[in-house]
């Protein structure tokens, strides 16, 4: 996302690390700022100051207020996902609400999970995600834009569903997707209710919940 790009580059630089936006997004790929500092940490012993990660997040939610425009038809797609949804993510609670406040959608999750990887650590977090929601991750389908992420899911038995909609996606976005084990690929989030119909029609995949993951 290039709010938390710019914010985080921009932050690293200021603390003596140079570091283009461009730059991180493709060395972090959505990761949480308290996880690329400890990355930093064990990589080049440099301990930062314990305020920085705090203050980069309420950066990041001063700017979320003022940029941040909800993916367009997201509130159609969240509308017919009808059965028990949830935003998983790494970033924490704080910061997902924020995001989810200032692009509208928070309506669509007041009666289900907001689930962050501080809730579930960072090892295993969709199989203590699917324990959270009392929901076996075989009937499980996640929605993200990131190949890792999606990777990590298909690994622990969840189905995924890749999104490349997004106008910061790259070129092979598509592509990469499809290669971290997503089973459909969509572009825009009306295609959504259709495609998730689809992969509930084959036998491997009961009904169940959808997860709307951001990273």
């Amino acid at each position: 996302m290039r709010i938390v790009a710019e914010t985080a580059a921009k932050a690293f630089s200021d603390s003596g690390f140079p570091l283009q936006a461009t730059t991180y997004e493709k060395l972090f790929r959505g990761r949480c700022i308290g996880r690329v500092c400890r990355e930093y940490e064990n990589r080049i012993g440099h301990g930062f100051d314990p305020a920085f990660v705090g203050q980069v997040y309420s950066t990041i939610i001063r700017r979320f207020d003022a940029e941040l425009r909800a993916v367009p038809h997201v509130s159609y797609a969240l509308t017919w996902l009808r059965e028990p949804k949830s935003v998983f993510s790494e970033w924490p609670k704080d910061v997902i609400r924020a995001g989810l406040e200032t692009a509208g959608l928070t309506r669509f999750f007041a009666r289900h999970r907001i689930v962050s990887f501080h809730d579930t650590g960072f090892e295993q977090p969709f199989f203590v995600l699917a324990k959270i929601l009392a929901i076996a991750p075989s009937e499980c389908i996640l929605v993200c834009r990131s190949p890792a992420t999606i990777a990590q899911a298909i690994q622990s038995g969840l189905n995924a569903i890749g999104y490349a909609g997004s106008a910061e996606s790259e070129e092979d976005h598509e592509n990469r997707l499809a290669a971290a084990g997503a089973s459909a690929v969509i572009t825009d989030l009306r295609q959504l209710k259709q495609t998730v119909l689809t992969l509930r029609s084959k036998p491997a995949i009961r009904p169940g919940a959808a997860f709307a993951g951001r990273s």
